[in-house]
């Protein structure tokens, strides 16, 4: 997945699906030594205290070429002077995202699904789509049930995690 061409009219018309009104722009990442992947709420209120500014929160806009798209909850921080920045580390470089923000969301501290779409019919994109939704909810599941229902979801994460992999698979093969 790469950041969006927010220039590109399928990606335009996406993101006022997702928010409607929303103008995508594209955010830089800048490195600090304490950001958490995967952790923008606790990275923007640390980032907070130490240079001031707001969070922003919306969605970054990914995309797969030829695949999906897809909107992930976000939050950046609006510097005292307004530039958005992105603090977020992620397991790939990345110098930018494209970005959305979303008056109307708030980080309650639950998790939220991404929103996905396909970018063509193509039943193994749709199957990929139904299969990360899936493993969004068992994971969701697993952090609120005993013991003994997360080893029987954990065995489901693990079977959804191969089915996505062999999905992703067949799909870079035939789209790159």
């Amino acid at each position: 997945m790469k950041a969006a061409n927010i220039r590109k009219p399928h990606v335009v018309a996406f993101c006022q699906r997702v928010v409607p009104g929303a103008k995508p722009v594209y955010v830089p990442f800048q490195e600090i030594r304490y950001a958490q992947p995967l952790n923008c709420f606790f990275n923007i209120r640390t980032a907070q205290k130490a240079l001031g500014g707001e969070m922003v929160v919306g969605w970054s806009i990914w995309e797969w070429p030829r695949v999906l798209i897809e909107a992930e909850f976000h939050a950046v921080l609006r510097l005292p002077d307004g530039r958005l920045i992105d603090l977020t580390p992620r397991n790939h470089e990345l110098r930018k995202i494209s970005f959305i923000e979303d008056p109307n969301a708030r980080d309650e501290g639950q998790r939220v699904d991404n929103i996905r779409e396909p970018l063509k019919q193509d039943s193994t994109i749709e199957q990929l789509i139904a299969l990360m939704q899936r493993h969004f909810d068992v994971t969701n599941e697993i952090e609120v049930v005993d013991e003994c229902a997360k080893i029987q979801l954990a065995e489901e994460e693990r079977q959804l995690v191969h089915e996505i992999e062999v999905a992703r698979d067949h799909l870079q093969l035939r789209y790159g």
